[in-house]
């Protein structure tokens, strides 16, 4: 305390007290130094503990502000801060806080896409980087230190996804397409295939890829080379067939090869006689889905049966075969003889006798005679008549 007096005319007056009070300079806020970040990472409002905080980007000199920065994370690096605390009017010292960002580093190195066989045997994931972590979602989530097993029982493809962390940063996450394929399944074929007894078989045929035949549904020595069947023995052959892709060698499809014998010819009757202009009838043979010819070999055959035309004299060859199982048969031949029609018998065309003559029986010259009493219809007699001669006019035989 210090006093002060003053003095005039009336001689020095009391004194006046002057209290002068010397405030302790506060000491620097406590602060945490270093902050880490990793880049671009989300960051928080800096912080200290203290009183009247100011805050600065330099040491000393500048102007101090009371709002708390938030540091920038965008480019790795270190940045310095610098906060002060007042207490009673006087500012103290300014504590440093180092602001570390810290770069993101790459994602891990992986193997993009890794393919297997449906339902065979999967190895853990792999990839090259630091403290691993695998995710199944390309974000969020959490991920596992353990590397994954994919599954191998369903066809299609699987992500999965890894990052790597290198002092607390992760960085982004590499993705693995795990794809499974199908098994590879038997090639695509026909069968059966039937041929008829003696005819001339083909390579068998098959839809697929790199191709073995064999003879039997498994074990055996497969060949690149496709069979040709043998028709001499009639009966059933199985052949099999397999192929192989990328899964390896798959199952086996079968083609059973039938070969059946040829039928018989058509039992027929032959030949068949008419009579030029006569009315015919459709010529039969028995046998199983006939076919009619014109020639004993070669040409289209029919199903129609035909029927021969009687309007000229002579002899024509149908023939006929029948198919069973696919295979047809020889042909059966039938003859048809048409017979030219006979001259009318040679007569003396009017005979004339008096009324109440003995008559004798008319008479013609020809074969198997047969007598009408008509021009056309009824029923002729091979006993030649004798005219009546008891009535006067002209009767017509």
């Amino acid at each position: 305390i210090y006093y002060v007096s003053q003095t005039t005319t009336c001689g020095e007056g009391p004194r006046a007290a002057i209290t002068v009070t010397v405030n302790a300079t506060p000491a620097s806020p406590s602060v945490v130094s270093p902050v880490a970040y990793c880049q671009n990472a989300t960051s928080s409002p800096l912080s200290a503990t203290g009183t009247g905080l100011l805050w600065y980007s330099t040491p000393t000199g500048g102007g101090g502000v009371s709002s708390t920065p938030t540091p920038s994370t965008t480019t790795p690096g270190s940045v310095t801060y610098y906060v002060s605390q007042t207490i009673n009017g006087c500012e103290g010292p300014r504590a440093l806080i180092v602001v570390t960002i810290t770069a993101t580093p790459a994602a891990p190195i992986v193997s993009s896409t890794i393919t297997y066989c449906q339902n065979t045997t999967a190895v853990a994931l792999t990839a090259s980087g630091t403290n691993l972590l695998w995710y199944t979602t390309a974000t969020g989530g959490t991920g596992s230190a353990t590397a994954p097993i994919p599954s191998t029982t369903t066809v299609g493809s699987t992500n999965y996804y890894v990052s790597q962390a290198i002092n607390s940063c992760e960085s982004p996450r590499a993705t693995i397409t795990i794809t499974v394929i199908a098994s590879t399944p038997a090639p695509t074929v026909t069968s059966p295939i039937t041929y008829c007894q003696n005819t001339t078989a083909t390579a068998l045929t098959a839809t697929g890829t790199s191709l073995l035949w064999y003879n039997t549904l498994t074990g055996g020595t497969g060949s690149g080379t496709a069979p040709t069947p043998s028709t001499t023995t009639t009966g059933s052959t199985i052949y099999y067939v397999s192929q192989t892709t990328t899964c390896g060698e798959g199952p086996r499809a079968a083609i059973t090869v039938t070969v059946n014998a040829r039928p018989a010819a058509p039992s027929v009757v032959s030949p068949v006689a008419y009579c030029q202009n006569a009315t015919a009838s459709q010529l039969s043979a028995s046998g199983t889905n006939l076919l009619w010819y014109s020639t004993p070999t070669g040409g289209g055959g029919v199903a129609t049966t035909p029927t021969p035309s009687t309007t000229t004299s002579g002899s024509v060859a149908y023939y006929v075969s029948q198919t069973i199982n696919g295979c047809e048969g020889p042909r059966s031949s039938i003859v048809v003889n048409v017979t030219a029609s006979p001259t009318a018998p040679t007569v003396t065309g009017t005979v004339s006798y008096c009324r109440n003559t003995t008559a004798t029986q008319l008479s013609a010259t020809g074969t198997n005679l047969l007598w009408y009493t008509n021009a056309t219809g009824g029923t002729g007699t091979s006993i030649a008549p004798t005219p009546s001669t008891t009535t006067v006019g002209s009767t017509i035989y």
